[in-house]
């Protein structure tokens, strides 16, 4: 079923639902609640199917009941025709409210983790926490691990105090960068820990120290001075001034080396790039010394950026974190929603796994199927696209918008061809635009420019467009679609985006409703 937005898609979902509890097809009786499966892609979406079958339940057995003259649809009008059939759907109607809290609506996620629960098969989920509950769980282990578990060894405070200062000072934007990052876990590159890092330093300083260069260069610094170019810093526009500032900080490291807070109160030699880039030419060097100091200042430059990039400080503790997380959600058995699914698609291949889902199913109703992907197609269409079964799928290609997701348009493509010929429907009358907004729509997504809009770059074709009906084509009311907004502040003061939000938009929506509501 393709409905584009506006087209009652939902309204028709609720409708197919109470028919499958009430009518009767081929002699085999009507649905009970708990045949009917109904999955969608969101928790909220999942929370208004639910609140809105049960409100159309509710309301069509008043109609029933109270012989209501109210507008009916034609399969309740002729169900009012055979007194039987009414008693009977009044009946499955009344059951299905009393133990609508059985009702089988999920998100994709939610459906996948309770068959690998109930489902005989050779996985065993203790524990059932995933989506918004897995994020949750996340969270609380990232805190934990940053209050109780970080050690001196792998982390200097100093270090951590570099990395707060990336994010602000605040330590939750850290936190929810952690989580963004440690689900799903990425390959991150494996980096000392502060202790390695620490000795490494150690050793090649104490090596430097028995070097001719260290003699020299604690004696009369000034003899390395004359090598260095014009452009050694351009923040400090006199030379000399800086080069004897980095040949201080230079000695300074070399005598402190195991002290990390002295170490990071040199910010001048921290920050020098490297001298062999900033060494002139031709420089008589007969004792070897400036090449000598060089050698280990690379050396030493590559263990510093470990020590002191905000970035590998970030990494190494990633690193940390995410292996804290995954040791934990698998001795817990707590599994992420790509888990989930990849579990569920191998257990397909148990049979008992595949008839206990099938017997449990007789219709099954994917909502918002633009959005699914290769892997969640392959668990329906092998579970559900039987001739024993009802599969409805449920979407519009036009509004595919989880690629980042892996949602892939050409599934549901594919899905639509393999399908049988004739099982296609569309709704084609928009009930939320006006007429003049839908004609609008209508011309400017005609195939003179869907090739343009919705390109299949993998067929070489496009998406067509379907065009839609207005419900009210006499109306010819004029309304803007879009009306734009343009925040000037004054000339004289300097406003933050949340300043404007507060002293401007917020006033402008508050007269705007005001106005629509008149």
């Amino acid at each position: 079923l393709q409905a584009s937005a506006g087209t009652g898609k939902t309204f028709a979902l609720e409708h197919l639902f109470i028919r499958l509890l009430i009518e009767s097809e081929n002699e085999n009786k009507s649905l009970d609640l708990e045949e009917i499966l109904v999955v969608t892609f969101t928790n909220a979406s999942t929370k208004e199917l639910k609140f809105r079958i049960k409100q159309k339940i509710q309301h069509t057995l008043c109609l029933l009941e109270d012989h209501s003259e109210e507008s009916l649809p034609s399969y309740l009008q002729e169900l009012l025709t055979n007194e039987e059939a009414k008693v009977r759907g009044i009946q499955n109607l009344k059951r299905a409210l009393f133990t609508f809290n059985q009702a089988q609506i999920f998100t994709l996620h939610s459906f996948c983790q309770q068959a690998l629960q109930e489902a005989p098969s050779s996985f065993s989920f203790s524990s059932p926490v995933m989506d918004e509950l897995y994020r949750e769980k996340l969270q609380a282990l990232v805190k934990d691990f940053l209050c109780f578990s970080l050690k001196k060894e792998d982390f200097h405070k100093s270090q951590m105090s570099l990395l707060l200062k990336r994010f602000k000072g605040n330590t939750q934007r850290l936190q929810k960068q952690l989580i963004e990052d440690t689900s799903p876990p990425i390959p991150l590159e494996l980096y000392p820990s502060f202790q390695e890092s620490m000795s490494s330093l150690k050793s090649i300083t104490e090596t430097f120290r028995q070097n001719t260069a260290y003699l020299a260069l604690k004696e009369n610094p000034l003899t390395f001075s004359k090598c260095f170019k014009g452009n050694f810093s351009k923040k400090n526009q006199n030379l000399k001034e800086s080069v004897n500032k980095y040949l201080k900080d230079a000695l300074l490291f070399l005598e402190n080396d195991e002290d990390f807070e002295q170490l990071s109160s040199l910010p001048f030699f921290l920050s020098s790039h490297h001298p062999d880039k900033l060494l002139k030419k031709h420089v008589e060097d007969p004792s070897d010394l400036l090449r000598k100091y060089a050698v280990f200042h690379q050396e030493a430059s590559k263990i510093l950026e470990v020590l002191f990039s905000p970035e590998i400080i970030y990494m190494r503790l990633l690193n940390q974190v995410s292996k804290s997380c995954s040791q934990y959600i698998q001795k817990q058995q707590i599994f992420s929603p790509d888990q989930i699914l990849n579990y569920a698609k191998t257990a397909l291949k148990e049979e008992g796994f595949v008839s206990y889902l099938q017997n449990k199913y007789r219709a099954i109703c994917i909502d918002e199927f633009q959005d699914t992907d290769p892997t969640q197609w392959e668990i329906f269409s092998t579970l559900f696209n039987t001739n024993s079964h009802l599969l409805y799928l449920v979407g519009d290609p036009k509004q595919s918008i989880y690629g980042f997701r892996q949602a892939d348009l050409y599934t549901f493509l594919k899905a639509n061809k393999k399908l049988k010929n004739g099982a296609e429907a569309f709704l084609n009358t928009n009930y939320r635009s006006s007429a003049l907004l839908t004609s609008g729509l209508n011309s400017l997504f005609c195939d003179n420019f869907t090739h343009n809009l919705f390109k299949l770059p993998l067929k070489g074709s496009h998406i067509p467009y379907l065009p839609v009906n207005s419900h009210d084509s006499s109306s010819n009311e004029i309304l803007n679609p879009i009306e734009t907004w343009v925040f000037s502040p004054p000339e004289d003061q300097s406003l933050s985006f949340n300043e404007i939000e507060k002293q401007m938009l917020l006033p402008q929506l508050s007269k705007e409703l005001i106005r629509l509501a008149d």
